[in-house]
């Protein structure tokens, strides 16, 4: 119930955020404000008739067409289309709506220029009053010699008075040049407000091309005369950058994840794929050359790619990151529709409709706002083109919000930024509000960014990306069904992918629960990674059992001191030692290193301890106790495993031992300025033949340091591969024997890991002093001031 009332609520409010966007846009922008346009075939004869005007033989029927932008895409960076907004101002959009400039009427063929043999493109791009606006003639092979001079040829005469303006008296044109192009300006005669037109024959693929822009010839003179190349790329920096950096960081991050084999390819080539089929039908009709052709294809293959790399990198990116993801795309993907998926469907569609609400408002605004100027319609005619569809832009926007949130998840830095999923998302889709100002775009893609974040937080990634496409689609099939005539195909795609998520996401809701269950199969390398944090999980719980199995102090002998500290090289080693009392109260002091790391090592630990527990009484002997746990660690059926272990039984008060060894390294005793070897040649428990021990007996006395390691210390070695070995460990130890116990153990430590230097140690290492400070009186209890470390 709550669930369908979120339903309810969250369509309720979409569906109003979007009228509030329409009303904005029905209210303020052109596009929307444009009553009926006047029939093809009334724009077929103008075109027709301005071409016979000037002697231009048109070879085919014209392609009549409307689009969103006045300027061709080749010379966009000349004029980004924010020409009325900068002469007007905030009246710019009263003005162009008056004119009918926003949308166009496109009108093209080939044609043969009077004179000429090279066939070429003619275009003339109208208002809907009918007024020429931009006339542009492109030769199919642009960079032929022949191609070069039709556009060289391209005179004032037959590109202004007998095209642009047919009828109008001829008007003596200034010429100047910009960024190498010789441009003529001319005014418009009789215009109100002041227009020109500008002629410009360019080298290369933007051909020839004349457009009416407003304002005086004096007024143009002296912008062009100040624009400057380096101004022109400064001003445009923040959008360059982060166009630059997006780039090269999910280039740099598909090919991290790719060869960390951390990425899934499925999905992004799923929506690869479906984005490639709105790039290969209506937009190739207008190519006009192989140059354009190539372009084009080149377009469109690097937008494939790049969603399919976007999507891939941002997705396994989060799934990496988060242990738990989960999506209804994951079912969706392999054909499993049920009430989860049917519900992030509906979810995705409302928030998709309030998106496109508030996209509308941000276009509103930016006609409102001085300094602020739309670079595009609301709605992006052609609908498709080979770089740009509702389902390409769609999944590129879902899947920078899906990068937002992955960098949110993996970085400190925007980590521990209260926002900083939103901020990521508006620095990335800054990029995709087509608005002349960087700071107004950042700001508009807060807003928008937010809202999507919020949904894809809330509901998920199919709703994500539900919503991206219908914010997208919707606006594109309200606005085609206004002029279904013009837009008839537009008409049926966008509704298509407009009314799709509803009628799937109803479908799901009505099926049972069951649709869906079953294990969704996740990609290989998230199984991977699962078993990786799984293994790694138990493995320091398995650490942390080791390090229980170790004394947590050391015992307080009157006359004594002890100090032990074990490090360990891997999450779980093989090193132990204990502490023990008979019903005598002589200590028993073992140090031992089972073979290997993980689970195996971990049961000989634990059975060892245990033994040992069992096995120390007063009336035996470390040799006897050695060889039964030798028989006891046999059961343990590993036949890889094998434990070393030094075993000393000591008479506190006579400062008398009893020690035997299994296969453990000789510990050192040192006696005043001398330090030996305790040496009994000895084998391991648990492996080999069955085997008995021999008990030798010591005597430490009043400042005597006897002390037990593992291979860990004498093995480690440095990175030139020199191992710390005995003659070096002898010599600290001589030179420490008069400190504390502690001391003794700090200062070998301290050497040991100054040889080591920058290395690790490939083993662990485990240390124990015991030193005589003096007569024994015997035994105390326990203490905790003196407890020994473990890592």
């Amino acid at each position: 119930m709550r669930e369908n009332r979120l339903l309810v609520s969250g369509t309720a409010v979409g569906l109003i955020i979007l009228a509030a966007g329409l009303t904005a846009a029905r209210w303020r922008l052109p596009e929307w404000r444009a009553g009926a346009i006047s029939d093809r075939a009334a724009f077929t004869a103008r075109y027709r008739a301005a071409a016979q005007g000037a002697h231009i033989e048109v070879l085919a029927a014209p392609r009549i067409d409307l689009r969103s932008a006045n300027i061709p895409e080749e010379i966009s960076d000349f004029d980004r289309g924010d020409a009325p907004y900068r002469e007007y101002g905030t009246k710019a959009a009263d003005f162009m709506t008056a004119r009918g400039r926003g949308p166009y009427v496109d009108a093209s063929a080939d044609a043969r220029l009077p004179g000429r043999r090279e066939i070429g493109r003619l275009t003339v791009v109208y208002s809907l009053t009918g007024e020429p606006l931009t006339v542009r003639w492109m030769p199919r092979n642009p960079f032929s010699a022949r191609g070069q001079s039709a556009v060289r040829g391209w005179t004032q005469k037959e590109s202004i008075l007998a095209v642009a303006l047919p009828g109008a008296p001829a008007a003596r044109a200034e010429e100047l040049e910009v960024f190498g192009t010789r441009v003529s300006l001319s005014p418009v005669p009789a215009s109100n407000p002041p227009e020109c037109v500008l002629l410009a024959s360019v080298s290369g693929s933007a051909g020839a091309f004349t457009m009416r822009v407003p304002g005086t010839v004096a007024e143009l003179r002296a912008e062009m005369h100040n624009l400057d190349l380096v101004q022109l790329t400064i001003a445009r920096t923040p959008e360059l950058l982060v166009q630059a950096i997006l780039f090269l960081g999910v280039l740099t991050l598909f090919m991290v994840l790719l060869v960390g084999r951390r990425i899934d390819l499925r999905h992004g080539m799923i929506l690869a794929l479906a984005s490639m089929l709105f790039t290969v039908a209506e937009p190739w009709r207008e190519i006009g050359n192989w140059y354009q052709f190539l372009t084009a294809g080149l377009t469109a293959a690097a937008h494939v790619i790049g969603i399919f790399a976007l999507w891939s990198a941002a997705e396994s990116w989060i799934r990496s990151a988060t242990p738990s993801f989960r999506t209804s795309l994951d079912d969706l993907s392999t054909g499993r529709l049920g009430p989860r998926s049917g519900r992030s469907l509906l979810l995705g569609w409302a928030g998709g409709t309030a998106v496109a609400g508030l996209s509308l408002m941000v276009m509103t605004a930016a006609t409102m706002i001085p300094g602020v100027a739309p670079t595009d319609g609301s709605v992006r005619l052609p609908m498709f083109r080979p770089h740009a569809s509702p389902l390409g832009q769609g999944i590129v926007e879902a899947g920078l919000v899906l990068l937002a949130m992955a960098a949110a998840i993996r970085l400190p830095l925007i980590r521990r930024m209260r926002f900083g999923s939103v901020a990521i998302a508006a620095l990335l889709l800054s990029t995709c509000v087509p608005v002349s100002s960087f700071w107004f775009a950042l700001a508009a893609a807060a807003i928008i960014g937010g809202a999507l974040v919020f949904t894809y937080s809330r509901f998920g990634l199919t709703a994500l990306l539900t919503a991206t496409i219908v914010s997208l689609a919707l606006p594109a099939a309200i606005y085609a069904a206004l002029h279904a005539s013009w837009l008839a195909g537009t008409l049926a795609v966008t509704s298509a992918l407009s009314v799709a998520p509803l009628a799937f996401g109803f479908i799901g809701l009505m099926r049972p629960d069951e649709s869906e269950a079953g294990e969704v199969r996740l990609p290989a390398f998230v199984r991977r990674l699962e078993t990786e944090r799984r293994l790694q999980h138990e493995m320091d719980l398995l650490a942390r059992m080791q390090l229980g199995l170790l004394p947590q102090k050391t015992p307080d002998i009157s006359g004594y001191e002890i100090a032990a500290k074990s490090l360990l090289a891997t999450e779980a080693g093989g090193d132990l030692y204990d502490f023990l009392f008979d019903e005598d109260g002589r200590l028993w002091l073992a140090a031992g290193d089972v073979s290997g790391h993980g689970y195996s090592c971990a049961i000989a630990q634990a059975m060892t301890k245990a033994g040992l527990a069992s096995l120390v009484a007063a009336d035996e002997t470390p040799a006897a106790v050695l060889t039964r746990l030798d028989r006891v660690l046999r059961t343990s059926g590993s036949a890889r495993t094998f434990t070393s272990l030094a075993l000393l039984r000591l008479d506190s008060a006579r400062g008398e031992g009893l020690f035997a060894n299994a296969g453990h390294p000789y510990p050192l005793l040192a006696v005043y300025d001398e330090v030996s070897e305790i040496a009994i040649p000895s084998l391991p428990l648990g492996q080999g033949p069955a085997r008995t021990y021999e008990d030798r007996e010591i005597r430490i006395g009043a400042g005597d340091v006897m002390l037990f390691f593992s291979d860990g210390l004498f093995e480690a070695s440095n990175g030139n591969g020199a191992a710390y070995g005995f003659d070096r460990l002898r010599e600290v130890l001589g030179a420490s024997r008069r400190l504390p116990a502690q001391a003794i153990l700090d200062r070998i430590l301290a050497d040991w890991t100054r040889h080591l230097g920058h290395s690790s140690a490939a083993d662990d290492m485990t240390i124990v002093v015991l030193k005589r400070t003096g007569p024994s009186s015997g035994l105390r209890p326990p203490s905790p001031a003196h407890a020994g470390e473990g890592l």
